[in-house]
């Protein structure tokens, strides 16, 4: 206790002052030519080091007499001791004061073929884009007060609309994407040998266009397309003799050569199997039936479609527990960092669209080299949710042959792959659970999943790779990296597989992910992990969330090569993606269902754009996605005209050879047309013995 309470306030503000001064030295701020702040009749300092920007645009500036004081220190002779608290709270007032009047930007320019590095900057949100270019000109080309040419624009997105230069940023701000926590912008220059370079809002001819550079290094398929295998020589190499007698795929005998056997036969439909009327049936309860509806955006908007889970009871119970998970994580802002452990741990939720193959499809992903039989002991929300979407008029059949399974009717039947994948899609980032109760109804809980698989219906196996390095040949140098695939009876091996995956520590990242399709070839990779790749088919984990941020979705009109739109659209859009070679996966071709009616209809015809899509769906959708399916257009095409300039080469090539061949056939019909009127054994003997004599061949013959 002191003496008066003026000694304990004098006391008390000389300690302050020296609690504050430690704080500041502790920090290592400096103090030199700061603003002041008036805190209630204390004096604080304010630094600009503070805000972490690179540019000190956003300095606070010092109070003005409009701006309410937070009030004077009460006088009772307490000591306040968290000063910098009060410090970071009215700088953080100041900071939101004028967050509504400042923009991040992060403006990238193109020069002709170009890419120029992004320029970032802060500047009022009055600001034009015309002023905004002039600046960027001054800055990146250093041409200051230059007039701005009229070929040149600023769009949102590459290949996007042209923003019209008179608008300010606060206006065009809806339209920005954001990059790296900036608004983005692209700016389009003129190139000096170049003055005609078309505008945002123009779109160069087909014949002048050329495909993306990933769309360039991918394989087409031979199923989807007018292009021969053999002619263009995939899955062939000159030298595979020579490594498979060198053991560079390993020898035989190895584990890893000859491959496990009956893993299609676990997971198509059988009589033991608990999905299909097993033992494991019963505890599933009886099927019901919940319905979503589906939003453009919050309920009450424009309502997308309608569609039907369908399934057991313990089946629907566990995708509304693990429903509730994802949201429960996302109140609490823990999804920004990426899923917890409780979510990372167990498969994010599966969706397997499904045609026409009730009877041979895949479906049993309670095998036990899949997902393994569910844990009875456990609650629901624990088990690995698995549903397969199936089209309206084939729901019987699939129940029948599947009865505990978990059924994601379609709305809508016969609109392509890209249809099912993008309803999926929109389920999983939006879908609300429609409750009805008697004559009343309401919308209900949201049934959302920020991270989803979707899989084809063919898989049968995964294999774990494992690099082991061997000591090479005396030829080569150093040693050669080698991989070896792994497997055990009994061991979910897809669980493995995805999980894997899912706990890679830059997830949240990624649009898309996915693993390397065993070809024969997956030993030989030497990467674990890649990025930014389009070759992800059949298995794809989708970020929906971040799918969602970057405005990329599945085109329902979209016949084939949908995984391979999207994974294109992600690129064009600046996402990222992750192929995993750590694990691969084999799955079996199948001629019936599926994309049956897509791989017959690969001729051309007049009401379709190659194709793709139909015309009328064609001009129903925006300028961006017309310009990537143009994208994917040039890439089939191309891909076909290089098959037929290559099959005519060799035919070309084959033709004098064709041609002697063609000669000796005819030498050996003369002969044997002589032979027969002569009518003896002789005459047969000495025409056999001639014939191959007329029409034998040279080795100059052969030799041209």
């Amino acid at each position: 206790k002191r003496s008066s309470p003026e000694g304990e306030v004098a006391q008390g503000k000389s300690n302050r002052e020296k609690k504050f001064h430690k704080w500041s030295v502790v920090q290592g701020k400096s103090f030199d030519g700061m603003g002041e702040t008036n805190l209630g009749g204390d004096t604080l300092a304010c630094s600009d080091t503070d805000l972490g920007s690179d540019t000190g645009d956003l300095v606070p500036p010092p109070a003005s007499a409009s701006e309410p004081a937070l009030g004077p220190l009460p006088d009772q002779g307490l000591v306040v001791r968290p000063m910098r608290h009060l410090l970071k709270l009215e700088f953080m007032r100041r900071l939101m004061s004028r967050a509504s009047h400042r923009a991040l930007l992060s403006v990238s320019g193109i020069i002709g073929q170009r890419m120029l590095p992004a320029w970032n900057v802060t500047v009022s949100m009055d600001l034009s884009l015309h002023g905004l270019v002039t600046k960027w000109a001054a800055a990146i080309l250093n041409l200051p007060d230059v007039d701005i040419p009229p070929e040149a624009c600023v769009s949102a997105r590459r290949r996007g609309a042209s923003l019209s230069l008179d608008k300010t940023v606060a206006e065009v701000r809806p339209q920005l994407p954001i990059w790296a926590g900036r608004l983005g912008l692209i700016v389009s220059w003129p190139s000096q040998d170049d003055g005609s370079k078309p505008t945002g809002r123009a779109v160069p001819s087909a014949s002048s266009r050329k495909p993306a550079n990933g769309l360039n290094s991918l394989r087409i398929s031979t199923r989807y397309a007018e292009v021969d295998r053999n002619v263009m020589g995939y899955n062939k190499s000159s030298t595979f003799a020579g490594k498979v007698a060198a053991g560079f795929y390993g020898l035989v005998g190895d584990k890893g050569v000859h491959l496990p056997c009956g893993y299609g036969d676990n997971l198509r439909p059988s009589p033991k199997c608990d999905l299909c009327g097993g033992d494991g049936l019963h505890w599933r309860g009886p099927i019901v039936t919940r319905e979503l509806v589906v939003f453009s955006g919050e309920p009450g908007s424009h309502e997308l479609f309608r569609a039907r889970l369908v399934g057991p009871r313990a089946s629907v119970e566990n995708w509304a527990a693990t429903a509730r998970k994802f949201h429960r994580e996302k109140d609490l802002g823990h999804l920004a960092e990426g899923p917890g452990p409780n979510l990372r741990n167990v498969p994010f939720p599966v969706f397997i669209p499904s045609v026409g193959r009730a009877k041979s499809a895949h479906l049993n992903w309670e095998a036990p080299h899949a997902f393994g039989p569910l844990d009875r002991s456990k609650e629901p929300g624990t088990w690995p949710v698995v549903i397969v979407v199936v089209e309206p008029h084939e729901e019987e059949r699939y129940k029948t042959v599947w009865p505990g399974a978990l059924l994601l009717v379609l709305p809508r039947r016969r609109l392509g792959p890209g249809y099912a994948r993008w309803v999926v899609q929109m389920v999983c980032s939006k879908a609300y659970e429609w409750k009805s109760a008697g004559n009343r109804s309401r919308c209900g809980s949201p049934r959302r999943f920020p991270w989803s698989w979707i899989c084809d219906d063919n898989l049968l196996c995964f294999f774990r790779l494992v690099g082991e390095a061997k000591q090479s040949s005396k030829e080569a140098r150093g040693t050669v990296v080698h991989k070896r695939r792994e497997w055990g009876e009994g061991i979910p091996m897809f669980w493995e597989a995805m999980v894997a995956v899912q706990q890679h520590p830059n997830l949240v990242r990624f649009a898309i992910a996915g693993f390397l399709r065993d070809d024969g070839t997956a030993t030989c990779k030497k990467k674990d992990w890649r990025l930014d790749v389009l070759s992800l088919y059949k298995v794809v984990l989708l970020n929906n969330r971040l799918l969602k941020r970057l405005g990329v979705e599945y085109l329902p009109g979209l016949q084939k090569f949908e995984d391979i739109y999207l994974n294109n659209s992600v690129q064009r859009r600046g996402g990222q993606s992750l192929k995993c070679q750590c694990y691969c996966f084999r799955a079996m071709q199948l001629a019936k269902g599926g994309c049956e009616e897509q791989r017959r209809s690969r001729k051309r015809c007049s009401a379709s754009i190659g194709g793709l899509m139909d015309i009328k769906t064609f001009e129903s959708m925006s300028r961006d996605k017309q310009d990537a399916v143009k994208e994917l257009l040039d890439w089939v095409r191309l891909r076909e005209r290089q098959c037929q300039i290559k099959r005519r080469k060799l035919q070309e090539d084959s033709a004098p050879l064709t041609k002697l061949l063609a000669g000796g056939q005819a030498g050996e019909g003369c002969a044997a047309s002589s032979a027969s009127k002569e009518g003896n054994s002789t005459g047969r003997l000495s025409m056999s013995a001639q014939g191959p004599a007329a029409g034998s061949l040279s080795d100059s013959d052969i030799s041209v």
